[in-house]
């Protein structure tokens, strides 16, 4: 981050989402001992919804990217037009 800039940055916040739903993913596949195990019709509803949070948390992520990338571009032409 460049001197004071916000460290609080759509790119940060996404980056943060899709660690928090990599983890919410791998909580409800972990087993636990000594419960009744669930039905596979819940299983079947948390996992879509789970995945569905992962993939739009990637999503976001990679649109994130994608802006800062063209942010820079236009930045910064010259050192973009070499770069390519």
């Amino acid at each position: 981050l460049s001197e004071g800039a916000n460290g609080d940055t759509e790119l940060i916040r996404a980056v943060d989402n899709l660690y928090v739903a990599w983890n919410q993913l791998l909580y409800n596949l972990l087993a636990k001992p000594g419960f009744q195990p669930p039905s596979p019709e819940h299983i079947k509803e948390v996992a879509e919804f789970t995945l569905k949070q992962l993939k739009d948390a990637g999503q976001d992520l990679s649109r994130e990217f994608v802006q800062a990338g063209l942010e820079w571009r236009l930045s910064h032409p010259d050192e973009a037009r070499t770069e390519v």
